[in-house]
């Protein structure tokens, strides 16, 4: 993806103070907002089109935190849905 088209499709995130970092479904670098850049003094043209690893030097503790983040998002909204659909048979 060039660079004019990060900056449209992203262009909200760049004046965010939070550091943001968008990876494909292979963890490449998509683009970084500058708040990424200062916090770990790395340019966008230096991160993008590289693997995020380039920012953890445990990879292997990083991935495993964000597999249980992601299970434990799935079986909250999994939890949810059998609420609501309890709530609804109830009403």
């Amino acid at each position: 993806m060039n660079n004019k088209v990060n900056n449209i499709k992203y262009k909200g995130m760049e004046s965010l103070v939070t550091a943001v970092i968008i990876c494909d479904k292979d963890l490449i670098i998509n683009y970084i907002n500058p708040s990424t850049e200062t916090l770990f003094e790395v340019s966008s043209k230096q991160a993008v089109n590289n693997n995020i690893n380039i920012f953890f030097e445990d990879t292997n503790n990083f991935f495993k935190k964000l597999t249980n983040k992601k299970i434990a998002i799935r079986n909250m909204s999994t939890s949810y849905k059998r609420i609501r659909k309890k709530q609804s048979a109830s009403a």
